[in-house]
Formats: structure tokens, C-alpha cells, sequence
């Protein structure tokens, strides 16, 4: 089995390896609907809400996840973007693994 490591792999592990950005995808896939941090946070609970929006904004400026605000409120959600929901059969297998050998 050929495992066609690209050199587009350790970016990858760059995004995926930075703390509670798996936790925070997993939060955004399991949910059917746009969250608010508010929401989020109250599932990455250890999370800090200064590193939370930290992870956001990065998870953002690769593609992962939208941010929408709108107009004339202060409301502003977080859902994941194509390139996110390409990730759900990844983050499964990874989360099955994690609960098999550690």
C-alpha cells in the first residue's frame, strides 16, 4: 500500500497538530447548522477564548471554516466550508484510532 505523501502532508499535519483545531473541527462537523463561538466554547471547554479565536482565524485563513457576520448585528457564526466537510471520513478515522490505541 502506497501511502502518496505529498509535499502538501506536512502542511496538513501543521493545521491538524496545533491543540483543540480537531476538537474545534469535530464540533463544526457534528453540528447541522452555522455556531457561535459561544457555542463552540461550551464544547472546547478548555479551551481559552483567546486561543479559540486564535484557532478560528487560522482555521479560516486555510479554508476550513467561514466566518459570517451580519449586517447591523454583532451576531457572527462559524461553519465549516467545503474544504472542512472533505475532512469528515479523515477526523472519523482518526478519532476511531485515538479511541483504539490511546
Amino acid at each position: 500500500m502506497s501511502l502518496n505523501v505529498t509535499q502538501q502532508t506536512p502542511n496538513a499535519f501543521d493545521i491538524l497538530g496545533k491543540k483543540w483545531n480537531g476538537e474545534i473541527i469535530n464540533t463544526l462537523l457534528e453540528s447541522k447548522v452555522p455556531l457561535r463561538f459561544t457555542q463552540i466554547s461550551s464544547v472546547v471547554t478548555a479551551c481559552s477564548e483567546r486561543v479559540l479565536t486564535q484557532r478560528l482565524k487560522e482555521l479560516e485563513s486555510v479554508g476550513i471554516i467561514n466566518r459570517i457576520s451580519y449586517p447591523g448585528t454583532n451576531k457572527i457564526d462559524y461553519q465549516l466550508t467545503t474544504k472542512g466537510y472533505a475532512m469528515k471520513d479523515f477526523m472519523s478515522s482518526i478519532n476511531s484510532w485515538a479511541n483504539d490505541y490511546m
